[in-house]
């Protein structure tokens, strides 16, 4: 049987987990690449690494509404290489 001390904490714990996978970024196939990167400019937090390329990136275009256009944009800023 749950008490309802029980229930309060899971449901908090639920609440905290589903703010935290709000703030997620899910790198796939490029994960390793990322590390690597993350140890050569020397960053010990991801989050080190993520601010420093925001920072350090210029702002991008929206990608086009149209497929073949979209994947040109994704090409021409070299999102499809992994």
């Amino acid at each position: 049987m749950v008490t309802s001390k029980e229930a309060v904490r899971r449901q908090r714990r639920r609440d905290l987990d589903a703010r935290r996978s709000k703030l997620r970024v899910r790198l796939g196939a490029c994960l390793q690449r990322w590390v690597d990167l993350k140890d050569r400019l020397g960053f010990s937090l991801h989050s080190q690494l993520a601010q420093y390329l925001l920072h350090r990136c210029p702002t991008l275009p929206s990608p086009p509404k149209s497929p073949a256009l979209r994947c040109h944009w994704r090409c021409s800023y070299g999102f499809d290489q992994c």
